[in-house]
């Protein structure tokens, strides 16, 4: 589950799991909107999309774009696989103590 910062105003930075680590992805949501803009489109297509979106916000380390392509195609998956059943795609948790989406 992807979880996500309540705090407005702060750049957004969610951790998945990339090459069995969790990195920190600024923008997210962006990036996987990029890939559900496209719909029913090839994997192929969709991937590159994201990849394209991340880029541009984020550093993909050279040598580790296959990994980088895996963790954001998988994350795409699971929001996908979520939505499909109607259930939430995200999980907020407020992490600064701040009451907000998530916070008691």
């Amino acid at each position: 589950m992807i979880t996500e910062p309540c705090c407005p105003g702060r750049t957004v930075t969610k951790r998945i799991s990339i090459g069995g680590r969790e990195i920190g992805i600024t923008g997210l949501d962006d990036v996987l909107d990029a890939g559900f803009r496209l719909g029913l489109s090839h994997e192929t297509a969709i991937r590159d999309a994201m990849m394209r979106e991340l880029r541009e916000r984020n550093y993909v380390p050279r040598g580790a774009e296959k990994e980088y392509e895996d963790g954001i195609w998988a994350a795409f998956s699971e929001v996908r696989d979520r939505r499909m059943k109607g259930l939430s795609d995200r999980e907020p948790t407020c992490r600064c103590g701040e009451t907000g989406p998530g916070g008691n």
